[in-house]
């Protein structure tokens, strides 16, 4: 017999005990979510109220999916229709309403209009409209609550069951809310850094995941934003841990990389949650010091290593911020600078700005500047000065560059230089303890 009307409702979601949930998160603040679970269905059609969902969910990324074959999936509303005072009172606009004043009169009506500051009245006798400060009512009674509230996000399914069971489900969605980023805690000593890093996993999605099987993607996913889309802590530590502690499995994905966990967690709402990335890492590392020639900059501290194996690290890295540290004289760690670092693959090198110099000293002068001509081509020639004192008590490496711009020739350098490109070069020097050193060269430039 063909039905006309849906024959059920369930408002209960039920998972059976072999439920699992699979999250992978995203750099860009979303996160694809997989579940499976059982769902309790009458035979023939019939409507289910799934509750278990995100407040931020994307719908049209929705995949249901019957495991068996057996569930036919006709139609999906996402119900927000949220119930709260407002939004029931103006279904109840045209209808008869009762209430008490604060002096504890009991008043009833025709409600009109409803906001968050006053509700207008009439008479169903008189036809007088009397408005009521709202604030002053010590409560309303309605006859009952309206059809299509929801006291949480819902998807509500139309479904066609062969017959009274539990039905394997497969569900599967994007959600915002949900975001990750990588802080590398490292210590530097002469010549190295101890290096650990720490992912700080951030819930805002409306839900809270329990067990789940956590994946992290690192790389940068092209995502459109559509007009109905809303805008919407490290540890300072470096001791290594044991085996027990969970630990990510690094693997080169499609053109990411993926960090999957091999052990299930829990992420609750509104949490954040540090697990470790990798334990810790002893790493080759120099620190020098730089500027540009004609820059107004101070002089820039560096740090660089190399993402080798053979420097001691050689791991895929996504962006973060390094955090670097440095033990003192009486044996405490004090903070000395951080930045930045993009995505980073193996073999390449990153080079941390940390802060600038105090103790060290430039000076540069333009000892000359004289222009010419010859055969109709203009002539530029500068003869430039770089002078620069360490007053540090230790030795320090500097690099000094020099950009310059069109066809330009560098001559009558006291000091050889690298050539970093066709519009840079850099001179390198090492000075001791209290050395000032200075150098000239000059720049010829034709136009």
């Amino acid at each position: 017999m063909k039905k006309t009307a849906f024959t059920l409702i369930f408002l209960i979601i039920l998972y059976s005990i072999f439920a699992k949930e699979y999250v992978t998160v995203y750099n860009n603040n979303f996160a694809l979510i997989k579940s499976q679970f059982d769902i309790k269905l009458e035979k023939g059609l019939q409507n289910y109220l799934y509750e278990d969902i995100p407040s931020q969910i994307e719908t049209n990324s929705v995949i249901f999916k019957s495991l068996n074959n057996k569930v036919i999936l006709f139609n999906q509303n996402y119900e927000y229709d949220l119930a709260n005072t407002e939004s029931i009172m103006k279904k109840y606009l045209n209808q008869s309403i009762s209430f008490t004043t604060n002096d504890n009169k009991v008043r009833s009506g025709i409600l009109q209009f409803f906001s968050s500051g006053d509700m207008g009245i009439i008479d169903p006798i008189s036809k007088e409209l009397t408005i009521y400060d709202i604030t002053k009512l010590n409560n309303l009674k309605l006859q009952s609550l309206p059809d299509n509230f929801y006291l949480k996000p819902t998807l509500r399914w139309e479904l066609q069951s062969p017959s009274r069971d539990e039905y394997p489900i497969e569900l599967s969605y994007i959600t915002k809310g949900l975001s990750w980023f990588v802080t590398y805690n490292a210590v530097f000593k002469q010549g190295k850094i101890d290096i650990i890093a720490w992912v700080t996993l951030n819930n805002r999605s409306g839900k809270a995941y329990e067990d789940v099987n956590l994946k992290l993607m690192a790389g940068n996913v092209n995502k459109v934003i559509t007009p109905y889309q809303s805008i919407k802590k490290a540890m300072a530590t470096t001791s290594s841990m044991d085996s027990s502690v969970p630990q990510f499995d690094e693997k080169s994905f499609a053109d990411y990389h993926l960090y999957t966990l091999d052990q299930s967690i829990s992420i609750a709402n509104n949490q954040e949650k540090l697990i470790q990335l990798f334990p810790l890492k002893t790493v080759n590392a120099r620190k020098f010091y730089s500027f540009n020639v004609f820059g107004f900059q101070d002089i820039d501290q560096n740090i660089e290593f190399y993402n080798t194996k053979s420097s001691g690290l050689g791991i895929p890295l996504p962006n973060g911020i390094i955090k670097m540290y440095q033990q003192d004289s009486d044996q405490n760690m004090e903070f000395i600078g951080e930045n930045s670092v993009k995505h980073t693959a193996i073999d390449q090198r990153i080079n941390l700005v940390i802060g600038k110099a105090f103790d060290i000293v430039k000076e540069v002068k333009v000892l000359s500047d004289q222009n010419s001509s010859n055969i109709g081509t203009k002539i530029n020639e500068k003869e430039i000065s770089v002078r620069i004192e360490n007053k540090k008590n230790e030795s320090a490496d500097i690099e000094v560059y020099h950009s310059f711009n069109g066809n330009t020739k560098i001559e009558d350098n006291d000091i050889p230089f690298i050539t970093e490109n066709a519009y840079k070069i850099c001179f390198k020097l090492k000075l001791q303890s209290g050395e000032i050193k200075e150098f000239k060269f000059k720049q010829i430039t034709k136009y």
